[in-house]
């Protein structure tokens, strides 16, 4: 089983997005198509467009633009995907409508929120949303039938937050990391089996909200 190299969010976020069924016309809103991170990647091959909105010309959007004015019809797109990027909305409403407004009556916006991690700007970071506020607000934008999976327990939350400790440098970092790289084989044994467990402490949440 491979050790973790990048974080336990990382590792669940590509858990599920690898487990979807994606086809038709795509939106990656705050994804990027340039300099990406993780596992997953766009399966060209089954879809007819992927399509990446981001306001940060460094990653190559196809839209640049806020996530809350896209400039694109009403009922352009089978699918959304809004991964990471909630927490680091000061418009979080306008943008889950937006994302109503852009994703088909037949379609579904996919994506994930962190919960139990570290404060990590891009360029802000403003909220934490617990399982309930997250149904909430997919509701209130519209949305029905909604699945929401937690992203790990106790043991990924402490291993990604002692990850980001390490990283500060010198020999503590050096012996930190490596005490991580082998702590991580033996927290993917315990989980194994176990990634779509609900658990009290969690690292976030992986939801899926269809267009009704």
């Amino acid at each position: 089983m491979k050790m973790i190299s990048l974080s336990f969010r990382r590792y669940y976020l590509d858990y599920f997005l690898l487990k979807q069924d994606f086809y038709g016309d795509v939106i990656d809103i705050g994804g990027k198509k340039a300099n990406t991170r993780g596992a997953f990647k766009p399966p060209m091959e089954r879809v007819s467009s992927w399509k990446f909105c981001n306001i940060d010309p460094n990653v190559e959007p196809d839209y640049l633009c806020s996530a809350a004015q896209i400039p694109t019809k009403k009922g352009s797109f089978d699918i959304g995907l809004l991964c990471e990027v909630i927490e680091h909305l000061e418009n979080p409403k306008e943008v889950l409508k937006e994302s109503f407004r852009i994703i088909k009556p037949s379609g579904k916006l996919i994506g994930s929120v962190p919960f139990m991690y570290p404060k990590h700007a891009d360029p802000f970071d403003f909220q934490r949303w617990t399982e309930q506020k997250l149904i909430l607000e997919l509701q209130e934008a519209g949305f029905q039938g909604i699945k929401v999976y937690h992203m790990g327990g106790t043991l990924a939350v402490v291993w990604d937050m002692l990850r980001i400790k390490f990283e500060s440098g010198g020999i503590f970092t050096r012996l930190g990391r490596l005490f991580l790289k082998t702590l991580s084989f033996f927290i993917l044994i315990y989980y194994r089996g176990k990634e779509e467990q609900a658990f009290d402490n969690t690292s976030g949440f992986f939801f899926i909200a269809k267009r009704g």
